[in-house]
């Protein structure tokens, strides 16, 4: 299964609709010096369509955080402001 796929299973286990889905980012940290540690957070910032004129814009942020443990949660983010205009 890919990630993408792994997140989309997430989300429509939370409710969230991911038709319309046209990009995902994944920002994670990024090995030191060489060494590969633990990740402990990986943020997926997702784009969808919201009309036939525009580009896609920002829709949804999930945040995925891992603990020492292997422990995890996953948490979203969907309302943004830039400026005077909610996203």
């Amino acid at each position: 299964m890919s990630i993408r796929e792994k997140l989309d299973l997430v989300l429509l286990d939370r409710g969230w609709d991911v038709s319309g889905v046209e990009d995902v980012w994944l920002a994670t940290m990024p090995s030191f010096v060489g060494f590969e540690g633990i990740n402990p957070l990986s943020v997926y910032y997702l784009y969808r369509k919201v009309s036939e004129d525009e580009g896609p814009r920002l829709w949804i942020v999930v945040l995925e955080v891992r603990g020492f443990m292997l422990d995890y949660f996953i948490t979203t983010c969907s309302q943004f402001v830039i400026g005077s205009q909610h996203f």
